[in-house]
C-alpha cells in the first residue's frame, strides 16, 4: 500500500474521530466520573466541566492524527496547572487521560469494523499515534502540575510559617483570630498543647529534620518555625500518652538540647510557653538527656514571668554573697535547693548531700545570715525560695 493510502485511510478515522468527539466526550467524563474516585465529588468539578475538558482533550488526539511531529500541549499545560490548584491528586489527572485514550483506541477500532476501506496497517499506525500523543500530552501535564504544586507548597509552607511566628511572638489582632490562625495551621482550636524549643546545630539550621512528618505519623498535629537560634514548635497534645510519644520522638531524634513547654489550653498562650520552652531548652541536665520539660510549678512560673524584675529580686536577696567564691556559693545554694526538694527535712537532705545533718543545719544557718532572713518565718522563707528558683531558671 502507498503512503498517500495510509495517510488517506487515517485522515479518514481522524474525521470520524473528530464528528464524534462530542458524543464521545460524554462517555468519556461519564467514565472517568466512575472509575476515578477524585471525580465523583461534583463539588471538585462540574459535570459539565468535566466534559468539557474531554471534549478538548479528545480533539486533541484527533489532531495527533495528521502525523505531524510536533503537539500543541498548551491545554495540557493549563490542565496540569488547574489541577494543581484544584487540589487533584496527580493520580487522578493521569488515569482520567488514560481512561480517555482507553475510549479512543475503542472507538477507532469499533469504526475501522464499519469501514472495509481502512486497512490493518492504518489502524495500527492510528494507535500508535494516539499513545504517542497521550505521551506528550501527559509529559506537558505533569511538568506543568509539579511547577504550580511546589509554588503552592512553598507559599502554604510560607503562610504557615509566617502564623506559626506569630503566635510565637503573639502578634495575633485579637482572640478572634485564633480559630483561622489554627485552621490554617492544620491544629485544633483547643488544646492541650506544648511548645517545643531545640538548639540549632548551627545558624539556621534545622534541629529537627523532617519533624513534623515523624509527629504526624503519630497522629500528633504540629507547626514549626525556624529561627536563627531555635527550632520552635507548637504541638497539640490530644492526652497524656501523646506528651509521652512527643517526648520519646525527642529523645529518639534530638541530637542538641531540647525544651518542652507545660502544658496549656489555649493559644493566646502561646509566647509564654515559648518562654518555658526556652528555660527548659537551657536548663541543666543532670541525666545527660537532651530533653527536658519545664516545670509548671506556680513558684517556677513565678520565677520567670518577668525576668528583668525578677533577676533584680534574686540580686537583692543574694547580696551578701558577693564575697563568698564560686565553690562556696554553690555548696551553699545546693544545699538550700536539694533542703527545698526535701521537704524542709535536715536528715533526708544529709542523705542526698553524703554529709552530717548538723553540716546541712551549719550551711542554712549561714544563708541566713548572709540573706538577713530566717527560713522559720513564712514570708522570709518565701522570698528566699522564690530567690533560689530565679537563681537556677534565670541565670
Amino acid at each position: 500500500m502507498q503512503q498517500l493510502d495510509l495517510e488517506a485511510e487515517i485522515g479518514e478515522i481522524r474525521v470520524a474521530l473528530l464528528d464524534r468527539c462530542e458524543k464521545l466526550g460524554v462517555i468519556v467524563a461519564e467514565t472517568v466520573r466512575r472509575e476515578v474516585d477524585f471525580y465523583r465529588h461534583p463539588a471538585r468539578m462540574s459535570r459539565d466541566e468535566l466534559t468539557n475538558h474531554c471534549v478538548n482533550y479528545l480533539r486533541f488526539l484527533s489532531h495527533a492524527l495528521d502525523g505531524l511531529a510536533d503537539y500543541d500541549t498548551t491545554a495540557a499545560a493549563r490542565t496540569g496547572t488547574a489541577g494543581a490548584r484544584a487540589g487533584a491528586p496527580l493520580a487522578a489527572l493521569l488515569d482520567a487521560h488514560r481512561i480517555g485514550s482507553r475510549l479512543v483506541c475503542a472507538e477507532v477500532i469499533s469504526g475501522a469494523a464499519a469501514r472495509p476501506q481502512i486497512g490493518r496497517e492504518a489502524l495500527i499506525r492510528t494507535t500508535a499515534r494516539i499513545w504517542l500523543a497521550q505521551d506528550a500530552f501527559t509529559q506537558a501535564m505533569i511538568g506543568a502540575y509539579g511547577v504550580e504544586n511546589n509554588r503552592k507548597l512553598l507559599a502554604q509552607a510560607a503562610e504557615r510559617a509566617a502564623l506559626a511566628e506569630s503566635l510565637i511572638e503573639g502578634r495575633f489582632v485579637a482572640q478572634t483570630d485564633l480559630p483561622e490562625i489554627a485552621a490554617k495551621l492544620r491544629l485544633p482550636t483547643r488544646g492541650p498543647y506544648a511548645v517545643v524549643a531545640a538548639e540549632c546545630p548551627s545558624i539556621g539550621k534545622s534541629a529537627l529534620p523532617g519533624i513534623e512528618c515523624k509527629l504526624r505519623s503519630l497522629g500528633i498535629a504540629s507547626a514549626w518555625r525556624l529561627l536563627p537560634d531555635v527550632q520552635v514548635g507548637l504541638v497539640h497534645l490530644g492526652g497524656d500518652c501523646k506528651l509521652d510519644r512527643l517526648e520519646r520522638m525527642l529523645s529518639d531524634t534530638a541530637t542538641t538540647r531540647v525544651g518542652v513547654s507545660s502544658r496549656f489550653d489555649d493559644l493566646a498562650g502561646t509566647p509564654d510557653a515559648v518562654s518555658y520552652a526556652r528555660i527548659a531548652l537551657s536548663a541543666e541536665r543532670v541525666d545527660g538527656s537532651h530533653v527536658a520539660v519545664f516545670e509548671a510549678e506556680p513558684l517556677t512560673i513565678a520565677a520567670v514571668s518577668a525576668p528583668r524584675v525578677m533577676r533584680q529580686i534574686a540580686t537583692t536577696v543574694f547580696a551578701g554573697f558577693g564575697d563568698l567564691n564560686e565553690k562556696e556559693r554553690g555548696i551553699l545554694f545546693a544545699t538550700f535547693r536539694t533542703w527545698m526538694k526535701a521537704g524542709g527535712s535536715i536528715n533526708a537532705s544529709a542523705e542526698r548531700l553524703y554529709c552530717h545533718p548538723n553540716t546541712v543545719r551549719y550551711r542554712l544557718r549561714r544563708i541566713e545570715e548572709r540573706t538577713g532572713k530566717s527560713i522559720g518565718r513564712p514570708r522570709d522563707l518565701a522570698e528566699l525560695c522564690l530567690a533560689f528558683e530565679i537563681d537556677q531558671r534565670l541565670a
